[in-house]
């Protein structure tokens, strides 16, 4: 289905067909029409399928030109707020009806107050848990609040325990017309219970794939190579156009950046630990597709939309699985394909078999010489013996049908015994096509 097949303003479909959006994706379509009548949603889909535009689309349709600060998006990184931001400018400079305004440690708290106080349109305000409560304790005299819509993006992340107290606080002081919920991985108990404290009228999940579909999962057996040099050989192998390369630890992911570095590779580094200044800048090379090869830690796992990533690399599984179809599900996205490879060993054999529940693997060995696919044999299915079946079905009627004592010992005797006589005919048979054919 199109945008413009749905009640909105002319010059908003106009905005997004320019920006190339013309189709809506899956969870849009599911999502649109009652998010556009107010009705509060959770909505699950799968990382990367445009859950951003689901819920920013029914802001700027509802949008109230009377009310100053009325719309709300909370989201638990400083990366994911510099990339709503980028997002909403590129529709603010076609379609000027409204003002975005960011709430992060790296932007400065005075000049945000000068902005909302003298806004003469509608203000979008995209925040972290902490700036905002801080707007909302400190800041909020002299400011026109009347919150319309109130967002939580990744909220598997914002109500788990590191910010749950912020984000229920924020929602308590806003009293918001409409919430909106958005997860990629929330599970079902922690979605039913987020559904009776934000009072949620409604449950949306969007296909059911942990992943895009357009993703193929790859195990990389990288045998007794160092990470290094597996990571080395891939690369030289697949050649990619932008590869993102996760590792668990902070300290593990630092040092084969610095690997790559000092023989001279063009990389960069996104890690948690970076100064505000140096995150901004690398997201900034980002939005313009100055970066092919990139290393990080699992905060950039978290819903940032990276452009055109063909492989997104797993050196290690991260402890909370989850995570991972979050790394895999940056690349692949909006139907365009991707590739998650996973370089594993056999102390990692149990994670990878649970992710096997979820996931079709293609195997791989990486060699000197090549990346070569591993093909799994096909076991033939044994066909069914029906003359065996026939005897052993007779040698079960002639046992009694109620229980009683050694009932079971008498079954099992009976299908011994059918199995003997029906091995005995097939050795007779033999003995005499054998004669036969001596005769002749």
């Amino acid at each position: 289905m199109k945008f413009s097949s749905y009640n909105l303003d002319k010059n908003l479909v106009n905005c997004l067909n320019n920006l190339g959006y013309y189709d809506l994706t899956n969870i849009q379509e599911l999502s649109l029409k009652d998010a556009l009548k107010g009705k509060s949603l959770i909505c699950k889909s799968a990382t990367g399928s445009g859950k951003t535009h689901a819920f920013i689309i029914p802001i700027l349709a509802n949008l109230n030109y009377t009310v100053s600060v009325q719309d709300v998006i909370i989201v638990p990184t400083i990366e994911l707020a510099l990339q709503c931001e980028d997002f909403l400018l590129q529709i603010e400079n076609q379609y000027a009806n409204f003002k975005s305004v960011v709430l992060t440690s790296i932007r400065s708290s005075l000049e945000t107050i000068k902005k909302l106080k003298n806004a003469n349109k509608p203000i979008i305000i995209v925040a972290t848990p902490g700036r905002m409560l801080d707007l909302l304790k400190n800041l909020k005299k002299g400011i026109d609040f009347n919150i319309r819509t109130l967002v939580f993006d990744e909220a598997d992340m914002l109500f788990e325990k590191t910010y749950f107290e912020e984000s229920l606080e924020i929602f308590k002081l806003l009293k918001p017309y409409q919430t909106l919920v958005y997860t990629a991985t929330m599970k079902e108990h922690e979605i039913s219970s987020l559904k009776k404290l934000l009072g949620i009228e409604k449950i949306i999940e969007g296909e059911q794939t942990r992943t895009s579909k357009t993703v193929r999962h790859q195990l990389i057996n990288i045998r007794h190579l160092s990470k290094e040099d597996a990571l080395e050989k891939y690369l030289s192998f697949v050649k990619p156009y932008f590869a993102l390369i996760f590792s668990s630890k902070k300290k593990d992911i630092e040092e084969i950046y610095n690997y790559f570095i000092n023989k001279g590779v063009k990389a960069y580094l996104l890690t948690g630990g970076m100064e505000s200044r140096n995150r901004k800048a690398l997201l900034k090379k980002l939005l313009n597709d100055d970066i092919h090869l990139l290393f990080a830690s699992d905060l950039a796992s978290r819903g940032i939309d990276f452009h055109d990533v063909s492989h997104v690399i797993s050196l290690d599984l991260p402890y909370d699985l989850d995570y991972y179809y979050h790394r895999a599900g940056r690349s692949g996205r909006i139907n365009k394909e991707g590739i998650s490879a996973i370089f594993y060993n056999e102390e990692m054999e149990n994670k990878i078999q649970k992710l096997e529940r979820n996931v079709k693997f293609e195997k791989y060995v990486l060699k000197d010489d090549a990346l070569k696919q591993v093909m799994e044999r096909k076991k033939a299915a044994k066909k069914k013996n029906e003359n065996l079946e026939k005897e052993i079905q007779r040698e079960m009627r002639k046992t009694k049908s109620k229980i009683k004592p050694c009932y079971k010992k008498k079954r099992r005797t009976a299908v011994i015994i059918a199995k003997k006589r029906h091995k005995k005919k097939i050795i007779r048979e033999n003995i005499l096509a054998k004669k036969r054919s001596e005769t002749t």
